[in-house]
């Protein structure tokens, strides 16, 4: 067999393997999972006067949008990143919480400088190219980008991403993160994975 047949041989070789390792969901695990992506893009949305936060999930792929309200043009999208879950490291902070390190930043809020109670979760890529940033040409240009197939290509630029944050602002938004952590990592190790 030439090298050139075996290369073209991987996809099914994956397929079969992929078959093999894993066993047909029951229906209590379909619905665990369900679940799961459920508390993720419920946890993952948060609103503001000015902006809104989503996350979907499909499959292994995670796609959060993020719209910034304009007075004169409404709801832009302002940005999403589309990431490989398994590939995604969510770092640990020098807080420890129940003896665990905490995952994301807590900021309580400040109602002298009238700040909102705010939650930062860092992701982390172990490779950038299983991340696209995609960013409204509204904002500065990014250097290594090229144009987004949405809308033609006139609206939105796709560049590669090593590390990307999801902040949220607003009463709850840190028990709201603790949930997302909590489910993003089960999620990854239950659903994207092989031993999983």
């Amino acid at each position: 067999m030439t090298l050139a047949r075996r290369f073209r041989a991987l996809p099914a070789l994956f397929a079969a393997l992929s078959l093999f390792c894993s066993a047909a969901p029951t229906a209590a695990q379909g619905q665990e999972k369900d679940t799961l992506i459920a508390t993720l893009e419920s946890a993952g949305f948060n609103q503001t006067a000015n902006r809104r936060h989503t996350v979907d999930i499909q499959n292994c792929t995670m796609i959060t949008h993020l719209w910034q309200h304009d007075a004169a043009q409404g709801w832009m999208l302002w940005s999403t990143f589309t990431v490989s879950m398994p590939a995604v490291t969510l770092p640990a902070t020098r807080k420890i919480v129940n003896g665990q390190p905490r995952k994301f930043v807590h900021l309580s809020p400040s109602k002298a400088q009238g700040d909102p109670e705010t939650a930062v979760i860092t992701m982390t890529l172990q490779d950038p190219k299983a991340g696209l940033y995609e960013r409204s040409n509204h904002r500065s240009r990014l250097r290594k980008s090229w144009p987004s197939p949405r809308n033609g290509g006139t609206t939105h630029r796709l560049s590669h991403i090593e590390r990307f944050l999801i902040v949220h602002e607003g009463p709850g938004v840190g028990q709201k993160a603790e949930t997302f952590v909590r489910a993003f990592e089960t999620y990854v190790e239950h659903y994207c994975t092989f031993t999983g």
